[in-house]
Order: structure tokens, then C-alpha cells, then sequence
């Protein structure tokens, strides 16, 4: 399988695996606008990443993106990958930590049919727990009880995702306890699962709201809604629900 060579770690593979062609060159014009809308939401919810041309999943089912998800790749880490030459580089001066992969995967959008279902679009990754696990233990880090979500997050179109993954980070930054359901579509379909868990508030943000920056805020029992900007909306919200008890 040539497809070996980009994965291997040896001096002779590496130096051949600069003269390989990219993959990322050669994509197919659906594949592109997956791609691009990919990157665009992780940019919108600020997660760093870096394009690997060269990265290959051990299975032949994957179709468009693979991915590999580290930790310390940032203020925590020494070094990181080169994404061309595949060695390692210097970035930090302070640490000796070096990126630990926790999560790989990607799509395989083919693998149902492939096992005799219909054609079915699917993503998925699989954990390292123990590598999971020794990290949160290196930093300390406790598992939380579960806490009931008292807000719902409502999304309508492209932008407003986009903008719902950023939002939840910052709810969950917050200590709020917020669910969604960003796979839906319909606005009653989200605001029958946020009746049914019983929650407390729905956040609706729609194309109109990406785009000024504000959040229509539902109280469910009432259906009396505000809209507000989401400039501190967690604060806002946060003092909302402390209200209430």
C-alpha cells in the first residue's frame, strides 16, 4: 500500500515522503467545499489545527477528512509536528512536554454500503482513554457530576451553526450546563427536545442573529423571549438562571 510510506517514521521514508504529491491538491470539487466549510467552523469556534498533507488513517474506508487531535500543542508543548517533513520542531523554550495524539479518526461515508446497508453519511473517532485519562491526571483535572442542562440551544442555517459552536464553548467555559441538538434543522423539532428535557431558557439564534451579533432568549414556561447581544451573553444568562432559584 504506497500510502505506508506517508505514515512512516523512518529517515529514508521521510525524505521520500517530501517528493510525494499532496493530496490536498488533487480534491474534488465537492470535496473542497467540505473541506472549506470544515475549516470555517473550526476557525469559527477557535480551535487551532495545522494541515497535515501527508496524514493517512491504518484503514482503507476513509473518504475525505482524517484527523488527529492532540493535546500541549500549544502553551503546553515543546515541540510540534512538521506537517511536511514530519519532524519535529522547537516552538517553546519553557516546557519539555511534547504533543500527545488522544483522539484520531475521520469520515467514511462509504463503509455502511460497503457492509451491505444503504449509502449512508457517517464520522467518526476512536479515544486513546488511557493517554486521556493519564492527562487529566497530570493536570488535574476532576470529572464533574452532571448537571442538568437549563438551557437549550437553538441553531437555523449555515451561519448560525457555525456560530452555535463557539457559543457553547463559552457556556461551557461559563460552568453553564447547555444542551442542542445541532444536527436539526427544524425550530420545532429543537424546541420540542428543549421542552422535553424540561429546560429552563431556549437560546434561538438564527441568520439575523449571527449576523447582529445577538441571541433571542425564550423563557419556555412563559414563552416570553428578548433578544440580547451575545457580548457576555454567558453573564447574562448566568444571572438569569440564578434568579430563578
Amino acid at each position: 500500500n504506497p500510502f505506508r510510506l506517508l505514515d512512516c517514521k523512518e529517515r529514508g521514508c521521510v525524505e521520500l515522503r517530501g517528493e510525494a504529491p499532496q493530496m490536498i491538491k488533487s480534491l474534488s470539487e465537492a470535496s473542497k467545499k467540505r473541506f472549506k466549510a470544515l475549516l470555517e467552523f473550526l476557525e469559527e469556534g477557535s480551535i487551532s489545527y495545522f494541515i497535515n498533507p501527508h496524514l493517512v488513517r491504518g484503514f482503507d474506508y476513509y473518504t475525505d477528512t482524517v484527523f488527529e487531535i492532540f493535546v500541549n500543542c500549544e502553551d503546553g508543548s515543546s515541540v510540534v509536528t512538521d506537517a511536511l517533513t514530519g519532524e519535529e520542531v522547537e516552538v517553546a523554550e519553557n516546557t519539555k512536554r511534547s504533543p500527545i495524539a488522544v483522539a484520531a479518526g475521520g469520515r467514511y461515508d462509504g463503509l455502511v454500503k460497503a457492509l451491505g446497508g444503504k449509502q449512508t453519511p457517517a464520522a467518526g473517532g476512536a479515544i486513546g482513554l488511557d493517554r486521556v485519562i493519564l492527562e487529566m491526571k497530570t493536570q488535574q483535572i476532576l470529572v464533574p457530576k452532571p448537571a442538568k442542562p437549563h438551557l437549550f440551544l437553538v441553531q437555523l442555517g449555515p451561519a448560525a451553526r457555525k456560530k452555535s459552536f463557539a457559543l457553547l464553548e463559552e457556556f461551557r467555559k461559563a460552568g453553564i450546563a447547555v444542551a442542542e441538538s445541532v444536527s436539526k434543522d427544524s425550530i420545532k423539532s429543537q424546541l420540542r427536545i428543549a421542552s422535553k428535557i424540561e429546560a429552563a431558557y431556549a437560546l434561538i439564534l438564527g441568520q439575523k442573529e449571527a449576523l447582529d451579533g445577538t441571541v433571542i432568549v425564550r423563557e419556555m414556561e412563559t414563552g416570553v423571549q428578548e433578544t440580547l447581544d451575545l457580548k457576555d451573553i454567558a453573564a447574562m444568562v448566568k444571572a438569569k438562571l440564578k434568579g430563578r432559584k
